[in-house]
Protein backbone atom coordinates (compact mmCIF):
# COMPACT_ATOMS: atom_id res chain seq x y z
CA UNK A 1 0.00 0.00 0.00
CA UNK A 2 1.37 3.35 -1.00
CA UNK A 3 1.60 6.55 0.97
CA UNK A 4 -1.35 8.13 -0.84
CA UNK A 5 -3.52 5.06 -0.18
CA UNK A 6 -2.67 5.20 3.53
CA UNK A 7 -3.64 8.89 3.72
CA UNK A 8 -6.87 8.17 1.82
CA UNK A 9 -7.75 5.35 4.28
CA UNK A 10 -7.14 7.65 7.28
CA UNK A 11 -9.30 10.41 5.79
CA UNK A 12 -12.09 8.00 4.83
CA UNK A 13 -12.11 6.50 8.33
CA UNK A 14 -12.16 9.97 9.91
CA UNK A 15 -15.09 11.02 7.68
CA UNK A 16 -16.99 7.86 8.63
CA UNK A 17 -16.30 8.39 12.31
CA UNK A 18 -17.41 12.03 12.07
CA UNK A 19 -20.67 10.92 10.40
CA UNK A 20 -21.27 8.37 13.17
CA UNK A 21 -20.63 11.01 15.84
CA UNK A 22 -23.10 13.33 14.12
CA UNK A 23 -25.73 10.56 14.06
CA UNK A 24 -25.02 9.73 17.72
CA UNK A 25 -25.47 13.38 18.75
CA UNK A 26 -28.71 13.57 16.75
CA UNK A 27 -29.96 10.41 18.51
CA UNK A 28 -28.94 11.80 21.91
CA UNK A 29 -31.02 14.93 21.34
CA UNK A 30 -34.07 12.85 20.36
CA UNK A 31 -33.99 10.42 23.34
CA UNK A 32 -37.00 10.43 25.66
CA UNK A 33 -36.16 9.68 29.29
CA UNK A 34 -37.64 6.44 30.62
CA UNK A 35 -38.16 4.94 27.17
CA UNK A 36 -36.41 1.71 26.19
CA UNK A 37 -34.34 1.60 23.01
CA UNK A 38 -32.90 -1.55 21.46
CA UNK A 39 -29.48 -2.35 19.99
CA UNK A 40 -28.53 -5.48 18.08
CA UNK A 41 -25.60 -7.40 19.55
CA UNK A 42 -23.81 -10.50 18.26
CA UNK A 43 -23.60 -13.24 20.90
CA UNK A 44 -21.29 -16.24 20.62
CA UNK A 45 -23.19 -19.17 22.05
CA UNK A 46 -22.45 -22.90 22.19
CA UNK A 47 -25.14 -23.35 19.53
CA UNK A 48 -23.46 -20.78 17.26
CA UNK A 49 -23.42 -17.02 16.78
CA UNK A 50 -26.72 -15.26 17.22
CA UNK A 51 -27.92 -11.67 16.92
CA UNK A 52 -30.16 -10.58 19.79
CA UNK A 53 -31.74 -7.28 20.78
CA UNK A 54 -30.36 -5.71 23.96
CA UNK A 55 -32.36 -3.03 25.83
CA UNK A 56 -31.05 0.43 26.75
CA UNK A 57 -33.24 2.56 29.04
CA UNK A 58 -32.04 6.13 29.48
CA UNK A 59 -33.53 7.15 32.83
CA UNK A 60 -31.60 10.24 33.88
CA UNK A 61 -29.55 13.14 32.58
CA UNK A 62 -25.86 13.65 33.22
CA UNK A 63 -25.19 16.45 35.70
CA UNK A 64 -22.13 17.58 33.77
CA UNK A 65 -23.32 17.45 30.15
CA UNK A 66 -27.10 17.08 30.34
CA UNK A 67 -26.97 14.03 28.04
CA UNK A 68 -29.42 11.17 28.67
CA UNK A 69 -27.71 8.35 30.58
CA UNK A 70 -28.20 4.60 30.99
CA UNK A 71 -26.04 3.72 33.97
CA UNK A 72 -22.65 5.28 33.20
CA UNK A 73 -23.16 5.37 29.41
CA UNK A 74 -24.56 8.35 27.54
CA UNK A 75 -27.04 7.94 24.69
CA UNK A 76 -24.40 9.06 22.18
CA UNK A 77 -21.88 6.64 23.72
CA UNK A 78 -24.35 3.77 23.45
CA UNK A 79 -24.99 4.66 19.79
CA UNK A 80 -21.26 4.75 19.03
CA UNK A 81 -20.54 1.57 21.00
CA UNK A 82 -23.46 -0.60 19.83
CA UNK A 83 -24.55 0.92 16.55
CA UNK A 84 -28.00 2.30 15.81
CA UNK A 85 -30.57 2.06 18.59
CA UNK A 86 -34.18 1.25 17.63
CA UNK A 87 -37.55 2.10 19.17
CA UNK A 88 -38.71 -1.52 19.10
CA UNK A 89 -36.75 -4.79 19.16
CA UNK A 90 -35.57 -5.48 15.58
CA UNK A 91 -34.98 -9.18 16.37
CA UNK A 92 -35.41 -11.66 19.20
CA UNK A 93 -34.51 -10.17 22.57
CA UNK A 94 -32.01 -11.65 24.98
CA UNK A 95 -34.75 -12.22 27.58
CA UNK A 96 -36.92 -14.08 25.02
CA UNK A 97 -33.96 -16.22 23.98
CA UNK A 98 -33.15 -17.10 27.62
CA UNK A 99 -36.82 -17.97 28.27
CA UNK A 100 -36.78 -20.15 25.14
CA UNK A 101 -33.62 -21.91 26.38
CA UNK A 102 -35.13 -22.44 29.83
CA UNK A 103 -38.29 -23.92 28.28
CA UNK A 104 -36.23 -26.27 26.08
CA UNK A 105 -34.17 -27.28 29.12
CA UNK A 106 -37.35 -27.97 31.11
CA UNK A 107 -38.69 -30.16 28.28
CA UNK A 108 -35.37 -32.03 28.15
CA UNK A 109 -35.47 -32.59 31.91
CA UNK A 110 -39.07 -33.83 31.73
CA UNK A 111 -38.04 -36.24 28.94
CA UNK A 112 -35.07 -37.43 31.01
CA UNK A 113 -37.32 -37.89 34.07
CA UNK A 114 -39.76 -40.00 32.00
CA UNK A 115 -36.88 -42.10 30.68
CA UNK A 116 -35.53 -42.59 34.22
CA UNK A 117 -38.96 -43.67 35.50
CA UNK A 118 -39.25 -46.13 32.60
CA UNK A 119 -35.80 -47.55 33.41
CA UNK A 120 -36.72 -47.85 37.10
CA UNK A 121 -39.88 -49.73 36.11
CA UNK A 122 -37.85 -52.08 33.91
CA UNK A 123 -35.37 -52.72 36.73
CA UNK A 124 -38.24 -53.39 39.16
CA UNK A 125 -39.80 -55.88 36.71
CA UNK A 126 -36.47 -57.64 36.21
CA UNK A 127 -35.95 -57.85 39.98
CA UNK A 128 -39.48 -59.26 40.37
CA UNK A 129 -38.77 -61.86 37.64
CA UNK A 130 -35.49 -62.86 39.25
CA UNK A 131 -37.15 -63.13 42.66
CA UNK A 132 -39.97 -65.25 41.18
CA UNK A 133 -37.48 -67.60 39.48
CA UNK A 134 -35.53 -68.04 42.70
CA UNK A 135 -38.76 -68.93 44.53
CA UNK A 136 -39.65 -71.49 41.83
CA UNK A 137 -36.20 -73.15 42.09
CA UNK A 138 -36.50 -73.64 45.85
Amino acid sequence: MGFIDAIDDVLTTARGRHGAQREAAKFSRSVQLGRTYWAVAEFRLPTGGRKLAVPWTFDRKSRATGDPMCGAVSAAGAWLRCGPLHDSPPCQTLADYLAECAEADQKRRAQTDRELRALEDQVARIVDLCTARQLVRR
